[in-house]
């Protein structure tokens, strides 16, 4: 008698935990992607407008951080331009006589952040390739709750990245 009660009781338990979970995990997951979306969209149209205009603003980085904060995430960006630096002076001879194709060197977030707080502005040139990437660095409440179901395995989910690269046209 005591057994059907403690196991009706143990039932009745784990659907009500069930019935809180699922929906809480499922309202979670489609917060987080929306969040997403919205942080790729801003992401896409900021390299857009970057390769589109040859120049990053301080305002447009400012509004770019302004949009991804809006989806309630914090963000770590990473910015790198790969310049394409096509000066006929510092083309290279190689050993076969030949001319080289110039020299290509990247531009870290730091660099650019840098020239944008002193002048204001970045220009890029034909041939420079913009990359942005924006990597969540809180944990929202949908990725803590996968991570609680999978920790038995050991990896940790971070599907949380938004990126875009283009190359000025």
């Amino acid at each position: 008698m005591i057994g059907e009660h403690a196991m009706t009781i143990l039932a009745i338990a784990i659907a009500i935990g069930l019935m809180t979970i699922v929906p809480l995990a499922t309202m979670a997951n489609k917060k987080d992607d929306i969040a997403m979306l919205e942080a790729q969209a801003a992401t896409e149209d900021m390299v857009a407008t970057i390769a589109t205009t040859g120049s990053i603003t301080q305002d447009m980085y400012d509004d770019y951080v302004k949009t991804l904060a809006s989806t309630g995430r914090a963000y770590d960006i990473e910015m790198t331009i790969k310049v394409n630096d096509e000066d006929p002076s510092k083309k290279e001879v190689t050993l076969s006589g030949n001319i080289g194709e110039g020299s290509n060197y990247e531009v870290y977030t730091s660099q650019i952040l840098d020239v944008l707080n002193k002048d204001g502005s970045w220009t890029l040139n034909k041939g420079d390739k913009i990359s942005i990437t924006s990597t969540t660095v809180d944990k929202s409440l949908a990725s803590n709750l996968q991570n609680l179901f999978i920790s038995i395995t050991g990896k940790n989910i971070n599907r949380n990245k938004a990126q875009a690269s283009r190359m000025v046209p």
